[in-house]
């Protein structure tokens, strides 16, 4: 097979709410199909690892500005959004010393 022809009958659908993706491959060869679909899986988990790394060096470089900036005493890059009256952190108790 070509890779056209690979490319024609392959196709790959999110499922929503999840990190799973659904890959189909439609071919007249049942010997070809479980390979081209274990390929295209690899290929899928080696790109999402590439893009959760990305992210995580993101969000590594973010918090050491943070801490950079604490240590200064400077402002920092990205202050949070001010919480409404009332709110409370994840897991606070509801008295005045968890407020």
């Amino acid at each position: 097979m070509v890779v056209g022809e690979i490319a024609g009958n392959l196709s790959a659908t999110p499922r929503e709410s999840t990190n799973l993706i659904d890959v189909y491959f439609l071919s007249p060869d049942p010997a070809i199909a479980p390979h081209v679909l274990n390929t295209a899986a690899a290929e899928l988990r080696r790109r999402g690892a590439k893009r959760v790394g990305r992210r995580a060096t993101a969000d590594i470089e973010f918090i050491e500005q943070r801490l950079e900036s604490a240590r200064r005493g400077a402002p920092c890059p990205r202050s949070p959004r001010p919480r409404p009256a009332g709110h409370r952190r994840r897991g606070s108790p509801a008295t005045p010393e968890g407020r």
